[in-house]
């Protein structure tokens, strides 16, 4: 069993605190002991402050404190590439040796029983390609679910996947717009409602932000691929508290309760209703706690068409 594991990979960058929370859980999980890790640590900005780097300075101490896997291997850059391009780099490099990864970034505190779902299900699908992602989270509820389902969002907050799939990740935000469009996948796209995850590829595409998530989405979202989420999520996401680099201060996505096991068992591969409205209200109300503008979104869609055939609106 030990040499299928598949490898984890960790990304940080200057979130002491965090760190160190993410690396206990980790190695307080079932299998971390037989499983390999690696560690990106991204490097500092040009214009980093001597606080920023004594905080990056802090996280290479902590990835190095202690054996937290049975083997690691840590990647330290000496210069700040971002958060999107350390994890699109990392994953493809370590997918490219192992077949398939485990991802978590430095905000992702995971249950026991996290690495055995992760590692069953890789298992499990691994030669069914239309399964192209495994999430670690569900999002809050009380309502009833299957143990496993699936749900096409590919959620990135402790997840995983196969070489087979991340082959068909495409970096271009102005192409996968364009064949999101062209395929009339739009309401596909914004699986949480709203425009939520819409507005994420266009502002990729007018360059407001530098993200590799939505990216990802789009791209599974084009190969008709699913993603299999458990009832109860196996991660709580601990970087809602203005420490990250796009996540301001937010309780909403808090799991105070984390599976410890989640069988894994033959589904149909359909997602599920249930599931779908579960999220889709989870968001609605996410919304209405944000008085969110539909004015504002508008704004943003004629932007990026500004951008795109008038370059020199950028400036």
């Amino acid at each position: 069993m030990e040499c299928n594991l598949s490898p984890i990979i960790l990304f940080v960058y200057n979130r002491p605190w965090h760190t160190e929370k993410t690396l206990n859980a980790l190695k307080a999980n079932i299998l971390s002991d037989q499983s390999t890790l690696y560690i990106y640590a991204d490097g500092p900005k040009i214009n980093a402050s001597s606080t920023e780097i004594d905080q990056i300075n802090n996280v290479r101490k902590i990835i190095k404190k202690e054996k937290w896997c049975k083997e690691v291997f840590i990647i330290e850059k000496s210069e700040n590439i971002g958060l999107a391009q350390n994890i699109i780099t990392g994953v493809t490099n370590t997918i490219k040796k192992h077949g398939s990864v485990i991802v978590l970034e430095d905000d992702i505190v995971t249950s026991v029983g996290f690495l055995k779902y992760m590692n069953d299900s890789l298992a499990f699908y691994k030669k069914n390609e239309k399964v192209m992602h495994i999430s670690g989270y569900m999002f809050p509820h009380k309502e009833e679910l299957p143990e496993t389902f699936f749900f096409n969002v590919p959620l990135c907050w402790g997840w995983a996947t196969w070489e087979r799939a991340w082959d068909y990740f495409i970096k271009d935000p102005n192409y996968l717009l364009d064949e999101i469009n062209k395929k009339n996948l739009l309401l596909q796209l914004d699986k949480f409602g709203s425009d939520f995850l819409s507005s994420q590829l266009v502002h990729n595409v007018s360059g407001n932000i530098n993200t590799w998530f939505i990216k990802w989405h789009a791209s599974v979202l084009l190969k008709e691929g699913f993603t299999l989420y458990p009832n109860i999520s196996l991660v709580d996401n601990i970087g809602f508290d203005r420490s990250g680099v796009h996540n301001g201060e937010n309780k909403n996505f808090k799991n105070f309760i984390l599976s410890d096991s989640i069988e894994i068992n033959n589904i149909e591969l359909k997602e599920n209703r249930n599931a779908e409205i579960i999220i889709k209200n989870f968001y609605k109300n996410f919304v209405n706690k944000k008085k969110y503008s539909f004015k504002n979104h508008i704004k943003n869609i004629l932007k990026t068409i500004l951008f795109r055939f008038f370059p020199k609106f950028k400036k």
